[in-house]
């Protein structure tokens, strides 16, 4: 299990967010498998990532953990794509063995689906893993987004950022109208679409808005209270309610307003929910990687069929929360032999 560095303040909110929303998003995806399934709303926490990244970002640009624009890039780009290069062979080893899953792209294109470097030559239909249009838009947005905000931090012009963010954030509610709903994703290129684009900057650009916002509310009681009711409302909207609608914009910025409650809610070190929790969240990434391929197989042997969506649902969750746990700790162990093996 992870341990908390001794005396570093953790920030249990944002990983119980990241919990919540990587789970509404296996389900949202797990609904293919039965018309009778709620979670039509859960396409809205991909959003929370972008906004989580942003926030994370601008902490790191502010604050004791700035890097050059090479070494973080560098690293950032590490931790997206090594845990994809190790778990996404495996998985369509076991979808071709189990299933005679047969991938549509060629080797090749799978290469650049695991290394996110197919840009426009991959179809979203075409992908061994579909949700991962998210990960190459992730890495463009933030290349821009860290870009500004260096340089705006070097040049003093801090407010000249806040001003094109809010452009930005506010040219994507717009889309969201027109569109009709915030399901917005890379539906032909592979990462340079215009729209999802426009979706990856705008949900970092309003993380990096709301982690420069100061923390109004006194008492860490109250700010635990209101975080609840979000978690509630965030459970009533995306994964109660059908979703595609224009409410999603109401949405985007619960999940905004969200994020500043988690501002210093602090979990002690020496807890072992703080540290289930942390494992937790840092398994989500895997839980997110797993999940869809997992899903085509269920969906190929009709696994839960006459069973209660209920039960089914948290038979799912609960699978795919264990699998990742797993990977997590197969990926971390495959680190160390590494380094040892090259002295790094």
């Amino acid at each position: 299990m992870p341990r908390i560095t001794e005396n570093k303040q953790y920030n249990i909110a944002l990983d119980i967010y990241r919990i919540l929303f990587t789970t509404l998003i296996m389900l949202h995806h797990f609904r293919s498998y039965s018309d009778v399934m709620p979670y039509g709303g859960g396409y809205m926490a991909t959003d929370f990532f972008f906004m989580l990244s942003g926030y994370l970002m601008y902490l790191s640009v502010k604050g004791h953990d700035k890097k050059s624009v090479a070494v973080y890039l560098v690293k950032r780009y590490k931790r997206l794509v090594i845990p994809l290069i190790v778990c996404n062979p495996v998985l369509l080893s076991v979808s071709y063995v189990f299933s005679g899953y047969r991938l549509s792209n060629g080797l090749v294109g799978f290469v650049k689906e695991n290394f996110m470097i197919e840009f426009f030559t991959c179809s979203i239909s075409e992908r061994f893993n579909p949700p991962m249009w998210y990960l190459g838009t992730l890495f463009i947005a933030t290349i821009i987004c860290y870009l500004i905000l260096c340089f705006s931090s070097v040049h003093s012009f801090a407010w000249i950022t806040r001003v094109l963010m809010v452009v930005i954030a506010g040219s994507y509610i717009i889309l969201v109208c027109l569109n009709g709903n915030g399901n917005i994703y890379t539906e032909s290129a592979a990462v340079f679409a215009w729209r999802s684009m426009l979706r990856g900057i705008s949900g970092m650009s309003v993380g990096i808005i709301v982690a420069s916002l100061p923390v109004k509310v006194k008492t860490s009681r109250t700010r635990w209270v209101i975080f609840a009711v979000f978690m509630i409302v965030y459970l009533y909207f995306m994964a109660w309610r059908d979703g595609y609608s224009r409410i999603d914009i109401l949405i985007y910025i619960l999940i905004a307003l969200g994020i500043v409650t988690c501002k210093n809610l602090t979990g002690t070190s020496d807890s072992k929910i703080t540290e289930s929790v942390l494992l937790f969240g840092k398994a989500s990434y895997y839980a997110f990687i797993i999940h869809y391929p997992i899903i085509r197989l269920i969906d190929y042997y009709r696994l839960f069929d006459g069973m209660d969506w209920k039960i089914y649902s948290m038979i799912f969750a609960f699978l795919i929360w264990i699998l990742a746990l797993m990977c997590h700790e197969i990926v971390i162990t495959i680190n160390k032999l590494t380094r040892r093996a090259f002295n790094v």
